[in-house]
Formats: C-alpha cells, sequence, structure tokens
C-alpha cells in the first residue's frame, strides 16, 4: 500500500499541487505502485473525484473509499449509554480520614481475634 502525502511531496518537490511535473511526480508514484501490485492512494481527498487518478486510487485519506468500504454505524449501546461521572480527586483530610477508618477496623478485627469463643 503507497499513499502519497500530497502537501509532503508538494513541500519537498518545491512544486504546488497545480503544477504539471508535480502531476508527473504522483502519476509516476501511481504507475509503479500499480506495477508493482500494490494499492494506490492519497492523502488529499480532493483528489478522490475529477482527478485523472481517482479510478484507481483505493482510498482517500477521510475521504471517500472506491473500493466500497463504509464505516461501521456506531453500536445502539454507545449511543444509549451514558459516559460515566467524573471521579473527584480525594484531598489530603479525605485521604486522612480513610487511613484512620482502615485502622480502626484493623485494630477492631485484630481484638475480635483475640476473644474467646
Amino acid at each position: 500500500m503507497v499513499i502519497v502525502g500530497n502537501n509532503d511531496l508538494s513541500m519537498f518537490s518545491g512544486y504546488a499541487q497545480t503544477d504539471d511535473r508535480y502531476q508527473a511526480m504522483v502519476k509516476k508514484i501511481h504507475d509503479d505502485t500499480l506495477r508493482a501490485g500494490k494499492i494506490f492512494g492519497q492523502a488529499n481527498a480532493i483528489y478522490a473525484k475529477d482527478h485523472p487518478l481517482s479510478n484507481t486510487a483505493k482510498f482517500f485519506q477521510n475521504g471517500p473509499s472506491n473500493d466500497g468500504w463504509q464505516p461501521p454505524p456506531p453500536a445502539a449501546a454507545a449511543l444509549s449509554t451514558p459516559a460515566p461521572a467524573p471521579r473527584r480527586a480525594l484531598g489530603p483530610r479525605h485521604l486522612l480520614s480513610l487511613q484512620i477508618e482502615r485502622q480502626r477496623r484493623s485494630a477492631t478485627a485484630a481484638r475480635d481475634a483475640s476473644l474467646p469463643t
């Protein structure tokens, strides 16, 4: 799979995407890619229609697919399930209270274990 980074190719070559020399480079990449038996695509979705290579490009970044692929529909459960409420961060006093409660429970458990049954 080869995807032409249209803006990158334009910037690094120094040719505008409207320049015939730029289009010749894209055509060479296209032809060499197909000759090698690979899949050709372009990053810029403006080339999905009304471009000489539109029909043979199989994908476009953020654009339509020429092989019939469609994104899956969103899951019904994901649409109806509300997001969980964000958890509040515990402050130092709350953490100290939790620590004291754990110590109290531990002491109570130790005392109860030492009592005769």
